[in-house]
């Protein structure tokens, strides 16, 4: 997962200040990662990756199983919103993120939607009725489902995972694309692939901003649970490199000389002592 990792290793609580790897194979192809354990508190959420960071309107952050992530109640609007990118553009690409939910959110969502904790946005790229774009979402029975639109509001795939993720702990969900007609898409859940197809016809984006929580079409829940490591890469990634990912997320992350090894360290907090990456050896 993104977010949980044993503390014999480096873990979520000791990103905070790091930079990325270019030497990871994980690094190719990455345009943007949204970690929020690097600069945890505040209204940014910082792209370690490229320059296009989120603005936070409505969510808190905590510090908890996902070391410090953005918690949202599935209130209107509350949301990330990062703005439009040509570095987004690309016609193939990997869309991956952590959370954490127990399937409660938001009631204002059209009926067709299904109303009432209805399906919930994750990460929306796409016009106000949900055209030229693509859609990353969960249901409200906690099933992961991508969606992707051309420009008539036509739906060009669909992929529905098999995974409940209800269980308020961790989850890791990757969505592999090629927007071209009759081109192959797949979702993960946690490293395994649930879904594939291929699209009927091709489809677009319009340079749209992309959010987190939210959508611009309010067909659409607003989410609520925790939201971890965001990643959006320019190419469709393998299954085995999605696996990877899954299997060891901070190789991703080139972190500080020193990084805090306190199990109650938290935000704002000031850990005891620290492990020397230089000489390998416990400090302080």
């Amino acid at each position: 997962m993104f977010d949980m990792l044993p503390k014999t290793v480096l873990g979520p609580h000791h990103l905070r200040g790091a930079t990325i790897n270019r030497n990871s194979l994980q690094a190719a192809g990455l345009v943007a990662a949204w970690q929020p354990n690097v600069f945890p508190g505040g209204g940014t959420l910082y792209d370690r990756a490229g320059v296009n960071n989120g603005t936070i309107s409505g969510p808190t952050w905590s510090a908890g199983l996902m070391g410090h992530s953005l918690i949202t109640d599935g209130s209107a609007d509350y949301r990330v919103t990062i703005p439009s990118s040509t570095r987004f553009d690309g016609a193939t690409g990997t869309i991956a993120i952590s959370i954490s939910t127990d399937g409660t959110w938001g009631v204002d969502g059209g009926s067709a939607g299904g109303g009432a904790q209805g399906y919930a946005a994750l990460v929306c790229r796409a016009n106000a009725d949900g055209s030229s774009g693509c859609m990353l979402l969960i249901s409200s029975g906690g099933i992961p489902q991508f969606i992707a639109k051309d420009v008539w509001s036509v739906t060009r795939i669909t992929l529905v995972a098999t995974s409940d993720l209800r269980d308020s702990m961790p989850h890791t969900i990757v969505v592999s694309f090629d927007r071209a007609n009759g081109a192959a898409c797949a979702l993960f859940v946690d490293g395994r692939q649930e879904d594939t197809d291929t699209n009927s016809a091709a489809w677009a984006f319009n340079s749209q901003a992309i959010l987190l929580a939210d959508s611009l079409d309010s067909w659409w829940e607003e989410f609520g649970g925790q939201i971890g490591e965001c990643r959006w890469y320019n190419r469709a990634l393998s299954a085995a490199e999605i696996a990877a990912i899954y299997a060891n997320p901070y190789d991703l992350w080139q972190p500080t000389l020193q990084i805090p090894m306190d199990d109650d360290y938290a935000v704002g907090g000031n850990p005891h002592w620290y492990y020397d990456l230089l000489s390998r050896r416990r400090a302080g």
